[in-house]
């Protein structure tokens, strides 16, 4: 199991290194409880939206409190590093539209920059 720790491996951390992974990419971002400011500078400059998933995507999820969460799309969902209200967290995959429905906005990204 892959577990939740906040400012050491949480949603961000995972979403890249799975990136990273499903695409052969080195993408390297600011970790630790500064990850948003961070993520965000890096989603502006090397991905871009896209209106349709695709496998290996980064789904941005906005949370009803403001803040965002991170997964990766692949095989028809989405894995991403949870934690809930109450318990350990780790990865876990859910359907479309559960990440609809628990998340105020959900918007994809696909890496627009060349190896």
């Amino acid at each position: 199991m892959i577990t939740y720790e906040k400012h050491s491996y949480n949603c961000s951390q995972y979403a890249i290194e799975r990136v990273n992974q499903l695409r052969n990419l080195d993408i390297k971002f600011t970790t630790g409880s500064e990850w948003q400011v961070s993520f965000i500078r890096l989603l502006r400059s090397d991905f871009t939206e896209i209106f349709q998933p695709v496998d290996g995507c980064v789904v941005v999820m906005s949370q009803k409190t403001g803040g965002l969460h991170l997964g990766v799309y692949e095989n028809y969902g989405v894995t991403h590093n949870y934690k809930p209200n109450s318990g350990a967290g780790s990865v876990i995959i859910s359907d479309i539209g559960t990440i609809n429905a628990e998340y105020k906005r959900v918007r994809f990204y696909d890496h627009n920059k060349a190896i």
